[in-house]
């Protein structure tokens, strides 16, 4: 028996941390069935029993899913009109700079010239 005083050094310091945190230690292999104990209990491995399907859940969910999908199906034939929102948008165009550069007007096509009948 070791009486360890309070004013001793800690042993180890690390506190688990680190490379020298005495991870690589062997251990006991058989530990695992000290912890167990050694008094047979039968319910450990045993199979569950087999529980009885839940018919009034499965039946109350689909009714409930039923109920939600017809209500949903059936506001817009309650309210055809369509809602009006509190939103009013109005459009208003910009004037836009004019970027387009001026062109002279093509000049008039020379006129014709006047052919002179000549007389003989």
């Amino acid at each position: 028996m070791t009486i360890t005083m309070i004013a001793d050094p800690p042993q180890n310091s690390s506190l688990g941390v680190g490379f020298d945190s005495g991870r690589g230690r062997p251990g006991d292999p058989q530990a695992w069935k000290q912890k167990i104990g050694t008094r047979p209990i039968p319910a450990r491995l045993a199979l569950l029993p087999d529980g009885k399907p839940a018919w009034n859940t499965v039946g109350a969910s689909a009714i409930l899913q039923i109920a939600v999908v017809t209500f949903l199906v059936i506001i817009p034939l309650l309210f055809p009109e369509k809602m009006q929102t509190a939103l009013n948008y109005i459009n208003v165009e910009i004037a836009q700079p004019v970027i387009e550069i001026p062109k002279a007007p093509p000049p008039p096509p020379p006129p014709a010239p006047k052919v002179k009948a000549v007389k003989v």
